[in-house]
């Protein structure tokens, strides 16, 4: 029960479409939007859904492999496509092959050459910011910084769950607490309504309890007691509660520190 909707396209009509190309996530082109567009069509969202378990063990390392067999191919038949040498570089990576991280950061370099554009020259930016949040900034390539990323990050992809979680890691460990909260408080809502970046797959983790252990904890900081420990009873009953139960014993620790001794 502990999953990532996404969305991908998988039902369409077979007469109006153009051909599917690459041989790795197949896609179409031109999109079906500008096709349906063009017809004076729409495409739609439908309430069907998919389980998908293509990489639980031990089906992950083989369809991995593969996957890097695939990608190689297209890119040598058919080059500098910045999606599929995105995901070739995460692929490796998954595999331990460090040749991976050299292809993000060439792939890096091409998405800073567009960053004047309103909109991200793939729909996998997303998750090569989150490589780069995830490397020290020492091997980031010549052009990028913190600064430049977190304005990308918002113009591109401010509904992306993983890279808000990875924001407000950032914002904790520099001691802002204000900007922690206002992104964790951003995922809880997220997970709460289902408003957000659906299209690639993340922890789904971070949209429930372990975010809401999280800003209970920027709470303490902020010493807002009463939102920690609304946050944190909400979690005495789940997988986290011997955390929760330790930050909630700190607060009431600090409430008695803090309780001032009637007059004698």
């Amino acid at each position: 029960d502990y999953y990532t909707e996404m969305w991908q396209q998988r039902l369409f009509r077979r007469d109006k479409v153009p051909t599917q190309v690459g041989r790795c996530h197949p896609h179409f082109d031109p999109q079906l939007e500008k096709v349906a567009l063009d017809l004076g069509m729409k495409v739609k969202n439908t309430e069907l859904r998919l389980r998908h378990y293509g990489y639980f063990e031990p089906l992950r390392r083989p369809k991995l492999e593969r996957a890097a067999r695939l990608l190689a191919l297209e890119l040598r038949e058919r080059p500098g496509q910045l999606y599929y040498r995105i995901e070739y570089g995460r692929t490796l990576l998954q595999l331990g092959n460090k040749e991976g991280h050299d292809v993000l950061l060439d792939s890096a370099l091409e998405v800073l050459g567009a960053s004047a554009a309103n909109t991200p020259p793939t729909s996998l930016v997303a998750p090569l910011f989150e490589y780069l949040l995830s490397v020290p900034e020492s091997n980031w390539p010549q052009g990028w910084s913190f600064v430049r990323l977190k304005e990308l990050i918002e113009k591109w992809t401010p509904n992306s769950p993983p890279l808000i979680y990875l924001l407000a890691g950032r914002a904790f460990q520099s001691g802002d607490f204000t900007s922690a909260r206002l992104r964790l408080e951003q995922l809880v809502e997220m997970g709460r309504t289902g408003d957000y970046d659906h299209q690639t797959g993340f922890n789904p983790a971070i949209l429930g309890d372990e975010t809401k252990l999280n800003l209970g904890a920027v709470c303490i900081k902020l010493a807002d007691l009463d939102r920690a420990e609304a946050l944190l009873k909400s979690l005495q009953e789940g997988p986290l509660a011997t955390q929760a139960k330790a930050n909630l014993d700190a607060i009431v620790g600090i409430r008695s520190e803090f309780t001032t001794a009637p007059a004698g």
